[in-house]
């Protein structure tokens, strides 16, 4: 998902931006 993280569920808690940013990336898959 971009950033270097694999997946969301290795998205940091604290980057609300940045799961915004996963989101928008799996609804582009």
């Amino acid at each position: 998902a971009g950033a270097g993280y694999p997946h969301r569920n290795a998205a940091p808690k604290s980057a609300p931006a940045f799961q915004s940013g996963v989101a928008q990336a799996e609804l582009a898959q």
